[in-house]
């Protein structure tokens, strides 16, 4: 539902999910894992923020908060967060690999520094241990102390917070990110989401029709346009041309160009890691958008920027 005054010309959001390893903490293979570390991610984020740069481009970089931080940060809060039963059992295997002296993926505190250094970018809240809101036995509560660790995180780290992505894209409880002055979160395509049918999923990277998203409603917090997931070529999902995604990816722009809609690609940044061509592939979206954007033909916002103008519209 587009909002009167908004949609004068197409809007371009970015936004990526930085967790490393966190992003898979139930999954016991990231104790042993050494494909994502210090260097790996260092690499990753380097080449995110010199091809945005070439192509001025902004981004949102959601953040969760223990993997901005350092392990000593974890030691600290370890205790407030085990006494809830679903970190308890969320934290098992993060807490295994650091017993066993394993950190490296973990953490990566310097991020926040190097994505502030570009002077382009927002950083946005990605939870604070990634705790998928869909796991078994998670309450209100539990997102309660989820979004106050964050808030020690935030003031630590001398940053705003202004919007919300949620683990996994499992929304719930989002009014509650009003009272911690959330002005607004990404909304969930159940298509690309976590917990979607696999079969689907790839059904849908393969459609070259898809099309952008329409403005979001004025709302506290406003739900914004869940968006495009950049094919990560991996796994099953390596059988998908290259050329199917790049072709997918020009139309939504361009239907996002022609009817004034919101053309909202995500990722994380390592998948530039885990999956061959990855590099590239990022590269050749975002140059279709500096091309659009130099044209004048849409235009580039992070999400908090993107907040502020359907509230000032409404």
């Amino acid at each position: 539902m587009a909002v009167s005054g908004v949609s004068d010309k197409a809007r371009f959001i970015l936004s990526f999910d930085c967790e490393g390893k966190w992003g898979m903490a139930d999954d016991p293979k990231m104790i042993e894992d050494d494909q994502i570390n210090a260097r790996s991610l260092h690499m990753a984020y380097s080449q995110i923020l010199e091809i945005l740069e070439r192509h001025q481009v902004p981004a949102t970089f959601a953040l969760v908060g223990l993997f901005a931080g350092s392990s000593e940060n974890f030691v600290e809060s370890k205790d407030e967060l085990l006494e809830s039963e679903p970190h308890r059992h969320w934290l098992k295997i993060p807490e295994q690999a650091l017993a066993q002296g394993k950190t490296d993926g973990w953490f990566f505190p310097e991020v926040v520094q190097h994505i502030q250094s570009k002077g382009l970018h927002e950083i946005a809240s990605h939870s604070y241990s990634h705790l998928p809101m869909h796991n078994e036995g998670v309450t209100e509560g539990s997102f309660l102390l989820e979004l106050k660790c964050v808030e020690r995180w935030k003031a630590s780290n001398s940053v705003g917070l202004r919007t919300f992505i949620f683990p996994r894209n499992q929304i719930k409880h989002q009014g509650m990110l009003n009272d911690f002055c959330y002005s607004g979160y990404r909304e969930c395509d159940v298509q690309n989401s976590a917990y979607a049918n696999r079969f689907k999923i790839l059904q849908d990277e393969c459609n070259i029709l898809r099309k952008s998203d329409s403005h979001s409603i004025a709302s506290r917090p406003i739900a914004i346009p869940p968006g495009t997931f950049l094919n990560w070529r991996h796994g099953p999902r390596r059988i998908i041309p290259r050329l199917v995604t790049e072709k997918r990816w020009a139309n939504v722009l361009g239907h996002a160009e022609k009817s004034g809609g919101v053309a909202h690609l995500w990722l994380h940044p390592h998948n530039l890691i885990t999956a061959r061509g990855q590099v590239d592939l990022f590269e050749s979206a975002i140059a279709r958008v500096g091309k659009l954007q130099k044209e004048q033909r849409l235009k580039a916002v992070t999400q908090e920027s993107y907040c502020q103008e359907i509230l000032a519209n409404q």
